[in-house]
């Protein structure tokens, strides 16, 4: 007896899980579900997991994700699901796996404990190489590499660091994620520590006008840097607060994990919160594009270390990024970078991985995913292959044309014409121009109907390592 469309549930079941073994959620739905796991005598929230908390259809590729627990025992686990219209679908499940893994470094040591500290290698693994992964391990010995995997390697047994620069997951989308407390009370992922994210000294900002895409156009300030906090009230586009600190806190959207602890005037007086950094605008950040994403953040180290040290490709991508912008002055690196890094996450998404690889049902090509249906000489001439290529037709043929365009035709400046540009390589000019004359944001037509605040959300991310 629900209704047929607009509502939402929950589920829990509780599961026992063993210690160092690998298991995946995986799930089809229509629409978005998000997981949770909780301790079974606190009630405490050990992960979460959001990315799928989106409007989709069975259709949609199938969502999973690996996790690990830290210890042996019962967790509660959590299934929350919404339903937008049309077909109400929910299916889940949880299995254990024994993953395969793949060196991704020039060459990994095997060793027969789980430690570098007087332990010679017994074995060197070679790039590319596969290997059965039997179980994850804490070292009581190496504060270096506390991590590793016990490994099986054609005749070969025993332990490799679980470094994501040194091993691949192969075949799956993210990482393992360690469930619940190490032994050791090391931080987990998510890491809900209150150490800044960067270096802050607070500041001004305002509720940004990315709050549009919301259900009631208000984001909420909460009494912790989770979802699953208290919320103290919900605040509208251009709310001005004070920044007293940057955290990283739980993950929400896609996998971000900023927070702001902030002060505001809230329900008629003077509060301090925290809201997701995503949502907020810092206004005296020294030039620096604000980001919902800590600099530790592990789904999206992957694509940093993929740009400076391809696994499929012979040199670095980051100085024909460099080139690429140092050709406009209104153009940083770091916004290429994020580009690249939510077009293919650098080619790690594509099939099959790497500069030569298509994604977006065979009609988005190479790194920058140009599309063969909109761009065909270039496709033609087999250089979207080449990185180098495939980033200089992106920016010089696709990002600066648009910005042109919309900079002789429009009102738009500043960072509102960079969205603008930004919006258009993904939804094309048209469609930009559509949103502005109805009145809607500039990525009201574009995937997910957030491309280009997520672009400059990681290209903030990228400056937080160095990217000017």
């Amino acid at each position: 007896s629900i209704q047929r469309d607009y509502f939402a549930m929950e589920a829990w079941t509780r599961v026992r899980l063993r210690a160092g073994k690998f298991y995946r959620i995986s799930s089809s739905s229509d629409d978005g579900m998000r997981f949770i796991f909780r301790n079974t005598k606190t009630g405490k929230t050990l992960a979460e997991f959001n990315d799928n908390w989106g409007d989709r259809s069975v259709r949609s590729e199938e969502w999973s994700q690996i996790i690990t627990p830290a210890k042996t025992g019962r967790y509660d686990f959590y299934i929350q699901y919404y339903e937008k219209r049309e077909a109400a679908v929910v299916d889940v499940s949880l299995d254990k796996i024994s993953p395969t893994g793949r060196v991704r470094t020039t060459a990994l040591n095997l060793r027969n404990t789980p430690s570098t500290l007087n332990n010679a290698p017994v074995d060197v693994l070679s790039r590319g190489e596969t290997f059965k992964i039997k179980r994850r391990v804490t070292s009581a010995k190496d504060s270096v590499y506390r991590d590793w995997y016990r490994v099986v390697s054609d005749d070969s047994r025993g332990f490799v660091a679980a470094n994501a620069n040194f091993v691949d997951l192969v075949g799956e989308a993210t990482r393992a994620v360690v469930l619940g407390e190490r032994q050791s009370g090391d931080p987990l992922v998510p890491d809900n520590s209150s150490r800044p994210t960067q270096p802050t000294t607070g500041g001004t900002g305002v509720i940004s006008s990315s709050v549009w895409i919301t259900a009631d156009d208000r984001i909420a300030i909460r009494s912790d840097k989770t979802i699953s906090g208290v919320e103290l009230g919900r605040v509208r586009e251009g709310t001005q607060l004070s920044v007293i600190e940057t955290v990283t806190g739980g993950r929400y959207l896609n996998g971000f994990d900023a927070w702001h602890r902030v002060r505001l005037k809230l329900n008629g007086r003077t509060q301090e919160g925290f809201v997701a950094a995503y949502y907020v605008d810092v206004l005296n950040d020294g030039g620096r594009y604000s980001t919902g994403i800590s600099k530790g953040n592990r789904l999206y180290k992957p694509h940093l270390d993929e740009v400076l040290d391809p696994t499929y490709a012979s040199t670095s991508y980051r100085p024909y990024v460099e080139q690429a912008a140092s050709r406009y002055r209104w153009l940083n690196p770091s916004v290429i970078a994020g580009i690249g890094s939510r077009e293919s996450a650098w080619g790690r998404l594509l099939s099959p991985p790497g500069p030569g690889g298509t994604g977006d049902g065979g009609h988005g090509r190479g790194l920058m995913q140009i599309d063969d249906r909109f761009h065909e000489s270039f496709i033609r001439s087999g250089r979207w292959r080449s990185p180098k290529d495939n980033i200089d037709y992106a920016i010089d043929d696709v990002l600066a044309k648009s910005y042109a365009y919309l900079d002789r035709n429009t009102s738009l400046q500043g960072t509102d014409l960079l969205r603008g540009a930004i919006a258009a390589y993904n939804a094309g000019l048209g469609s930009v121009m559509r949103a502005l004359q109805s009145g809607r944001d500039v990525d009201y037509y574009t995937t997910g109907q957030d491309y280009s605040w997520d672009v400059l959300n990681r290209a903030g991310w990228f400056q937080l390592h160095g990217w000017r």
